[in-house]
């Protein structure tokens, strides 16, 4: 983002001969933007790029607790792409507030090579997160594809939903159900 206020660090490398860009980036708290500031992750937004850093920014994708504007602009910015977020939002980035401000995300052809942990034996305030590939699978070439979660007839789904489930036999036991 080159926006005078966010700050990042693009690598381009290749792992399993497919050219893969890694983005760190650092978007401050807004109470250290200039005012009515806004940032987007869409012109990070590329084919095969990991995207890790300190955005300063909640959402439920991420992090439990309270979503933010900044946090739900992003989500919109990864829902309108092709990207998912590796984190887990049970487990806190930032062990002051027990939330998440950091985030990991990748393009969904890459995530499915891509392990998240963070590693909470550093006095910090925030803890390190590692991000691991996993050397034995090749990373997939999937057909670039858009789904629009917010035109999606959520109410068609639930009711298509019951009608199959009602459909299906009642299990004999607890287990089986």
């Amino acid at each position: 983002l080159v926006d005078g206020t966010a700050e990042n660090i693009i690598v381009k490398t290749k792992i399993s001969g497919i050219e893969l860009q890694i983005v760190n980036i650092y978007v401050p708290p807004n109470s250290s933007c200039p005012p009515n500031y806004t940032s987007s992750l869409r012109p990070l937004l590329s084919d095969d790029s990991l995207i890790i850093g300190d955005v300063n920014a909640h959402n439920d994708l991420w992090s439990l607790g309270t979503n933010d504007p900044r946090g739900n602009s992003y989500a919109d910015d990864l829902d309108d792409g092709n990207f998912v977020v590796l984190n887990d939002p049970d487990i806190p980035t930032r062990p002051s507030s027990n939330s998440s401000p950091d985030i990991a995300i990748a393009s969904t052809s890459l995530a499915l090579s891509l392990g998240w942990t963070v590693v909470s034996t550093l006095n910090s305030d925030h803890y390190p997160v590692a991000i691991s590939v996993d050397g034995d699978s090749e990373i997939p070439r999937l057909a670039r594809s858009f789904t629009n979660f917010r035109k999606a007839d959520w109410e068609g789904f639930r009711r298509e939903s019951d009608r199959l489930i009602s459909q299906l036999p009642l299990p004999t036991s607890c287990s089986q159900g």
